[in-house]
């Protein structure tokens, strides 16, 4: 994908390739954005937002402006204000959303902005975290959470959720029940073990072997890191 600069703008004839007509939207989107961004800001730091615009519109403008209008539009469907977010956070999230090549995973970095705007506990890793899955990770990962929904939910497992590993997918399983080749899943499986995100345990029913078991029969689970993560990027709850 060709980087669009200020220079390559500036470059332009007007009416060449209707980057001309597309600017005047562009200023109106950067300003309404700018409104929105400013409300994220903490106080005392009133030229962020106009910062964070700018940054936006000559990096992927209509990706960020996404992702910063449907963080919005997720505070207001759970009764919630939007609230500043420390600008850590806010600048990584925001920057990083506006560069996201892949649309799947652009309402994952507006709902990250949406947790951190609610007050939800988001560290400054989380942004860094995302930019490294790919959407087959996330949907590997949202997979296996979705073994455990009251744990993501609530951080509390309920009776029903308190299931034995033998009701659990192996890593070979996981990969028939996603549809995907084993090699990829065996990738992204690496790729979250090294974020700390799941972990690998091992059910050997043949007490008496003394044979290694193979890597496709271990069952994945959450780690503390990877629940708290899943609970950041799912967005905020609903005001009681």
């Amino acid at each position: 994908m060709r980087a669009v600069t200020l220079a390559s703008l500036e470059s332009r004839r007007p009416g060449g390739d209707g980057v001309s007509q597309a600017l005047p939207t562009v200023e109106r989107i950067t300003r309404e954005l700018r409104e929105v961004i400013k409300a994220l800001v903490l106080p005392g730091a009133g030229t962020l937002g106009d910062y964070l615009a700018f940054r936006i519109r000559f990096l992927h403008w209509k990706r960020g402006v996404r992702a910063v209008e449907e963080a919005r539009e997720l505070l207001t469907n759970a009764g919630l204000p939007v609230q500043p977010v420390e600008i850590k956070l806010l600048i990584p999230i925001i920057e990083r959303a506006a560069m996201e090549d892949e649309d799947t995973l652009v309402s994952r970095w507006a709902r990250l902005l949406a947790s951190a705007s609610a007050g939800a506990f988001v560290p400054p890793s989380f942004p860094g975290i995302l930019a490294e899955l790919t959407p087959t990770d996330v949907l590997i990962l949202d997979h296996i959470a979705s073994r455990w929904p009251a744990l993501v939910s609530t951080g509390q497992l309920d009776d029903g959720e308190r299931v034995s590993e033998t009701d659990r997918p192996n890593l070979a399983t996981l990969a028939k029940e996603l549809a995907l080749p084993l090699d990829v899943s065996r990738v992204s499986i690496d790729g979250l073990l090294r974020l700390r995100l799941i972990v690998l345990s091992s059910l050997n029913l043949d007490d008496m072997s003394d044979q290694p078991l193979r890597r496709d029969y271990q069952i994945p689970g959450l780690t503390d890191l990877g629940i708290a993560f899943v609970r950041a990027c799912a967005g905020p709850r609903r005001a009681e």
